[in-house]
Order: structure tokens, then C-alpha cells, then sequence
């Protein structure tokens, strides 16, 4: 990524605030940590089902090499906070949306990522959902790790949905660097219907569509990697 989407994903100074957990538990959002041999890096990431964790496809690939990091140098960490976390679980491997490593440019690249680190151990917490309708024109919220808050989640609530161009959409709430993955949720059962893969000039989120997270998801079923 080397053009105003590598930018855009590097922003500071955002005001971010800690928000209350949702009723049940929030602990299927996690901190996805990549530790190599001469970076570190992290973003959000969402349980889906025991062994699958939903992140941004960019968040699983070197910026310099545009390759994919090694699965066993990826951590997701569920539940994290404050240097704890309800469970931790090494990458596996790596499933990618249709057309993502192949796409030659970021305005390519930014309608098709979205990935799955399949892990290497279970994670005995409640999965999140996504969602089977589009519920995007309601009140929206988003949590994640950003890089100036990096060991809680952070947030915004109360969004909305702005202007929408083919498979993207913005939201009127503010995203940091490290709440790339965070999943957006709708309803009272906070369902996922979209995923921030980054963000804007005026700082606002950048959410790919519920509609291309189903794609991957039936991805998912065709290979046997999830159940319906």
C-alpha cells in the first residue's frame, strides 16, 4: 500500500473514548498482534465462530513486501485489556477475500479487504454475528484497539451511515490506526453488518459492506471452515 490509503490508515491525536460493554459480553473483540522479526503491528480483530477471527485483509500482509505475514507470528487476542485477555490463540492460516492479493491497486484493494486468520487452537468464548440483513441505516458503533489507546477498546456510538460508493461506506464517527478489523454493529443484539478498513481525509470511517463480508463468509462454508 503505498498511496492515500496507506495515509489515510495513520491517523493521531483522534479523540477516542472508552465505552461501556455491551450487555453480555464484548469479549469476541480482540487485539490482533503481528510481532516479526524486525516490526510489530496490531489491529482488531472479531471471534466469529471457536477457530475464525474477522479482521482487515491489509492487517494480515507486510506494507513493505505486500505479502502475507507468517499465520504462527499472528496472535488474537481475545478479550483483550490492559495486558490481559480471556484467551490467546496463534494463526493457523490465512483465508482472504476473493481478489484481494491480486488487486494491482488500494482503491482495489480497499473494496476487498477483508480476511480470516483461521487459529490454531479453539477459543471457548461466544462468537460473534454477522448479520443477514443490512441493518446499516440505524444507529451504528464500532471498538477497537487504536494505536493511541492501544490497551482498551475505544470507540464511537450513536453513527451514521453517510455516503455509500459500491462495496464502501462512510459512517459519521472518527477511526484510528489500530481499529483497522473492528467490526461495525447494529441492533440490539449487535450484530456485525460491516468491518472498518480505514478511513477518510476528514478522519471518518471507512466500513466495508455487509454484503462483502457475506461473500467471504460463504467462502467459509464452501471450504467446510464454518457451519451454518
Amino acid at each position: 500500500m503505498k498511496s492515500w490509503f496507506r495515509k489515510a490508515l495513520f491517523i493521531a491525536g483522534i479523540s477516542l473514548v472508552p465505552l461501556p460493554a455491551f450487555a453480555g459480553s464484548s469479549d469476541w473483540i480482540g487485539r490482533v498482534n503481528y510481532a516479526g522479526y524486525s516490526m510489530r503491528s496490531h489491529c482488531t480483530g472479531a471471534l466469529i465462530a471457536p477457530n475464525l477471527v474477522l479482521t482487515a485483509a491489509h492487517c494480515l500482509v507486510s506494507g513493505r513486501t505486500e505479502k502475507p505475514f507468517k499465520p504462527k507470528n499472528v496472535i488474537f487476542r481475545a478479550g483483550y485489556h490492559l495486558g490481559k485477555s480471556k484467551a490467546d490463540a496463534q494463526g493457523a492460516h490465512f483465508i482472504f477475500l476473493k481478489g484481494y492479493l491480486e488487486a494491482q491497486s488500494d482503491a482495489e484493494k480497499v473494496k476487498r479487504d477483508a480476511a480470516i486468520i483461521v487459529l490454531q487452537d479453539e477459543i471457548n468464548l461466544d462468537a460473534g454475528k454477522i448479520s443477514t440483513i443490512d441493518a446499516t441505516h440505524g444507529s451504528l458503533e464500532f471498538q477497537g484497539y487504536s494505536i493511541s489507546k492501544p490497551h482498551v477498546l475505544t470507540g464511537s456510538e450513536d453513527c451514521s451511515r453517510k455516503s455509500s460508493h459500491s462495496k464502501l461506506f462512510l459512517v459519521s464517527c472518527t477511526a484510528a490506526f489500530g481499529q483497522s478489523g473492528s467490526p461495525v454493529l447494529s441492533g440490539k443484539n449487535k450484530e456485525i453488518v460491516g468491518m472498518i478498513v480505514g478511513v477518510n481525509d476528514s478522519n471518518q470511517a471507512i466500513i466495508l459492506s455487509l454484503t462483502e463480508l457475506r461473500h467471504l463468509e460463504t467462502d467459509l462454508f464452501n471450504i467446510g471452515a464454518l457451519q451454518q
